[in-house]
């Protein structure tokens, strides 16, 4: 349920396209100055039908050669500091490798 909500909240702002909530987490953390502040982390999976294109030539991506989990941070939502986490899969090109892309993140953005 809490799951359905946040997909529906994540569609209704823009989105991650391409991608789909498949948890959600809340937990009492520490930020950075040690001060304990709601973390909401909204664990993304990519879509069956999206086509996953190279960051770097923008083709579609072939063969998979690693994964490796990307934690970004998104706007607040009301006093929660939330966190979007997926696996960002690397593709191999021509150019060499790279990772597929994510439309709605540059490449080296730490956060939306």
């Amino acid at each position: 349920m809490a799951d359905e909500r946040i997909q529906s909240l994540l569609d209704r702002i823009g989105g991650c396209d391409g991608f789909e909530v498949s948890g959600v987490t809340t937990a009492l953390e520490p930020d950075a100055l040690g001060l304990f502040a709601w973390r909401l982390v909204i664990e993304l999976r990519p879509t069956r039908d999206a086509v996953k294109r190279c960051s770097r030539c923008g083709e579609p991506v072939g063969e998979i050669h690693d994964t490796s989990e990307r934690s970004v941070r998104d706007l607040p939502i009301g006093e929660w500091d939330t966190w979007l986490v997926f696996r960002a899969r690397g593709c191999v090109r021509a150019a060499g490798p790279t990772v597929e892309d994510a439309s709605w993140l540059d490449r080296y953005q730490r956060m939306t």
